[in-house]
């Protein structure tokens, strides 16, 4: 992390040059190069791990999880020399097992440590044609924006004295439920400077219907769905011209890692469209938390649609069933609690029994398809220059989900259940995962029996989804918890018609 800072400037430098000579090639280079190259390190290793011997593997695993742990150990002991010579331990131990894989396995070596990025040819032919690409830097003195489409580059530049008020006065709206309703004016007009500075030199060139964006900086807190295209007056908060009405957006870390996630499945095939849904707090809370009833409708919901897989609320929904079971499944949805935790300076997520820490991902393989973080605040943290946000969403990516879909802020646990619900029934249509969420949020700005002001981009523009956005032929159970009950009644019926026919017949 500290070299991650130390080399941010120099990627500065670099693309203030590329934008003076016009070199979009080499500005792809920079961006990428800027943007979570730790991350990236940590699924090339999960990645190449399965390549060698699995007594090594092991042995490198077990070795990279003690230091994660005595590191954590050190942060909140920095002057405890037994910690730091446990440390030094470890890293002697580690470095020498990884000279045995490099003398044994020269191949694994070069592919683990000698990683090179994605071309921005074979990163365009990997997405669809119907996709553009914003890549943004945030710089000390400017916000370099790099657009890209299957038949044109563009890249230009906003002075970060202009665009970093903006973006603060834009995330003001999103601290409570009724900001935006009481300065419906001025949440317009600081949406429509933003999406002017940001990315309508992009858009007046690409036509295209989906958008995958990687931010920088403070842009990764940014629900950039709820920008306004056009200040729109006199109209009911759900008739503006939002941004989500024209484009169906995605996000990326990078399109390295975006390639990575674009990748085949590690998901065993029989099991990837399958899921688990937890909602540990459906039924009553805690001493820490309150009840979330609308969780246990929202994975009734899920259920309801017919979808293979494990539905648990309550007591139930612990995380050491989670632990047990979560590589099984394609796909993971948690309705619960979470928090940034700015007390103890790490992002959790909340199970019946124990809470799941950042640090505790780093340890996981969860290889899924899909991770739905249906909680609040699961794409938050310390913000990190050159790797980006250390939230629970970055987490799981670790871990090695494909693809993820996580919160920007405290969410509205109704607005979430009718927004999932959706999302399911279109990700059961066929489409892929970002565009069902697209749609999902469109139904919600729709609907009929809603009241307007439960239409702010408060209740509906928080989630967003991360990485490969491929649709998922969802597994379908043998029969819907709706079909389950209505033959547990028929079964009720006709035992008690066959006990009343039993009476008859003895008394006769």
């Amino acid at each position: 992390m500290f070299w991650r800072r130390k080399v941010h400037p120099i990627y500065e430098e670099g693309l203030a040059i590329c934008y003076a000579l016009g070199d979009t090639e080499q500005a792809f280079y920079f961006m990428e190069k800027s943007k979570a190259i730790l991350l990236l390190d940590a699924l090339m290793e999960m990645d190449t791990r399965k390549w060698i011997d699995p007594q090594l593997a092991e042995q490198e695993l077990s070795l990279s999880e003690q230091l994660i742990q005595a590191r954590q150990e050190l942060k909140a002991n920095p002057d405890d020399a037994g910690i730091r010579k446990n440390i030094l331990d470890a890293q002697d131990q580690l470095q020498a097992i990884r000279e045995d894989i490099q003398y044994q396995y020269p191949e694994y070596y070069d592919l683990r440590y000698k990683t090179a990025q994605v071309s921005k040819k074979d990163f365009l032919a990997s997405i669809p044609a119907d996709a553009a690409s914003i890549q943004f830097f945030s710089g000390e003195n400017y916000t370099y924006i790099l657009s890209m489409g299957q038949l044109e580059t563009k890249l230009h530049r906003v002075d970060s004295r202009i665009v970093n008020p903006l973006i603060f006065d834009y995330l003001l709206f999103f601290e409570g439920a009724f900001a935006i309703l009481q300065a419906p004016d001025a949440y317009q007009q600081a949406a429509y400077s933003l999406y002017q500075n940001l990315l309508d030199p992009s858009l007046t060139t690409f036509q295209s219907k989906r958008l995958i964006l990687m931010p920088d900086g403070l842009l990764h807190n940014l629900p950039f769905e709820a920008l306004i295209t056009a200040i729109q007056t006199g109209q009911g908060i759900s008739k503006w011209n939002y941004l989500q009405k024209s484009k169906a957006i995605g996000y990326a870390y990078s399109a390295t890692i975006l390639s990575k996630q674009l990748e085949a499945s590690q998901v065993d095939e029989s099991d990837k469209n399958k899921i688990l849904a937890l909602a540990p707090f459906a039924d009553e809370g805690d001493e820490s938390w309150g009840a979330l009833s609308y969780s246990g409708d929202e994975i009734n919901g899920i259920a309801n649609l017919g979808i293979g897989g494990r539905f648990e609320s309550g007591s139930q929904a612990s995380l050491e069933l989670f632990q047990e079971l979560a590589s099984r499944f394609g796909i993971l949805h948690l309705s619960t609690h979470a928090s940034v935790n700015a007390k103890e300076g790490e992002p959790f997520i909340d199970f019946k029994d124990e809470r799941l820490y950042l640090r505790d991902l780093y340890r996981l393989q969860l290889p899924a398809e899909l991770v739905v973080l249906s909680a609040c605040q699961t794409n938050l943290g310390e913000l990190k220059r050159g790797e980006g946000v250390m939230s629970l969403n970055r987490g799981f990516t670790y871990a090695g989900a494909k693809s993820l879909i996580s919160s920007l802020w405290s969410v509205n646990d109704r607005a979430t259940a009718k927004i999932f619900g959706q999302f399911y029934a279109e990700l059961k249509e066929g489409k892929s995962k970002a565009e069902a969420l697209h749609q999902a949020k469109l139904t919600y700005l729709s609907s009929t029996d809603l009241p307007d002001e439960e239409k702010s981009p408060y209740y509906w523009a928080g989630f967003i989804h991360y990485g490969d956005d491929s649709p998922l032929q969802l597994q379908k159970s043998s029969f819907s918890r709706n079909m389950l009950l209505i033959l547990a009644g028929c079964a009720l019926v006709a035992g008690l018609l066959l006990g009343r026919f039993m009476q008859k017949s003895n008394g006769n």
